[in-house]
């Protein structure tokens, strides 16, 4: 745990010199998680309690992307790796997780101005397409003592343009930029194969249907630095997602794996990173990132975090 937390010090650090630090620093991306569509606001959590004479709690959500030069803007990919460590639950998490992410725009946006104005997004006059994430992943989970592939294959249906009034998987902004939200719905499948576990119950293969959707909304300010995106004041998330092993080996008796986060935050720093305190709500179990169920039922808490993003 020292170890973590020397690494987390040492990237938070790097990221906060980030003006002075290599260029490569600049293509870090910093989350909770990087399973789901990039347009989400997801921020790093952390809270840790060290008592004297007590057993430690921890609460880590955390994820880093390093994005891959490309000079395509609709196929990107990016390495990633996330540590997830939780022991505020009666069933504990402990999970790592490295890999390759890859996002591919089907089609390329209608475009009626120059190149060099694409930074502004109403400049595009139609961008009407599906949108596939998929990221393929080595994991190790340290309470069951499992380690394996994992993998998923996520469409989300993306629309975003100056000819439509409202935006799916992208940020919808009011004329007076003060308030945003975006909706964000999510279908398709995801594997786990376990080479080797603790148990044998929860060794093999299992694909499971998966099927999300996600709503943010929040109060919005100008940035002095940037005339086209404003600044958050302070966002609500509600993310929603049901999994279903479709076929394989079960490694638990339910078949369906809900999961609904919740949250509140509140930015107080914006640059270099954005520097948050936010509560959330989490309910529900997601097995690739080790968030079991206990004694057959899913699993529910609440916690007041600091979070980082960049």
């Amino acid at each position: 745990m020292k170890k973590l937390i020397l690494f987390i010090t040492i990237l938070f650090n790097l990221a906060l010199n980030a003006q002075n630090s290599p260029s490569w620093i600049k293509n870090l991306k910093i989350r909770q998680s990087f399973e789901d569509d990039d347009s989400k606001q997801n921020p790093a959590a952390f809270t840790m309690t060290f008592p004297k004479g007590k057993e430690s709690s921890y609460l880590i959500d955390m994820g880093v992307l390093y994005k891959l030069n490309s000079k395509s803007n609709t196929k990107i990919g990016s390495l990633i790796a996330e540590y997830h460590r939780i022991n505020l639950t009666d069933e504990e998490v402990n999970n790592f997780q490295i890999g390759y992410k890859h996002e591919w725009f089907f089609k390329k946006p209608v475009v009626s101005v120059k190149p060099e104005d694409l930074g502004n997004p109403d400049y595009f006059d139609a961008w009407k397409t599906f949108k596939l994430n998929s990221a393929i992943k080595y994991r190790w989970d340290d309470i069951d003592g499992s380690h394996g592939i994992a993998g998923s294959f996520l469409f989300s249906y993306f629309q975003q343009g100056s000819k439509y009034k409202t935006w799916w998987s992208s940020w919808n902004i009011n004329e007076n930029k003060t308030f945003a939200w975006i909706v964000t719905p999510q279908f398709g499948v995801e594997f786990q194969h376990n080479f080797k576990a603790d148990s044998t119950k929860i060794a093999g293969f299992v694909g499971r249907g998966v099927g999300k959707f996600s709503l943010s909304f929040g109060a919005m300010k100008p940035d002095p630095d940037d005339k086209i995106i404003p600044l958050n004041k302070w966002l609500f998330t509600a993310d929603m997602s049901g999994k279903y092993d479709l076929f394989g080996k079960e490694y638990t008796d339910n078949r369906f794996h809900p999961l609904i986060k919740t949250g509140l935050d509140i930015f107080l720093i914006y640059k270099p990173v954005k520097l948050i305190i936010g509560g959330s709500f989490t309910y529900g179990d997601n097995p690739v990132e080790g968030f079991k169920e206990f004694k057959f039922k899913p699993q529910q808490f609440w916690v007041v975090a600091i979070k980082i993003q960049k």
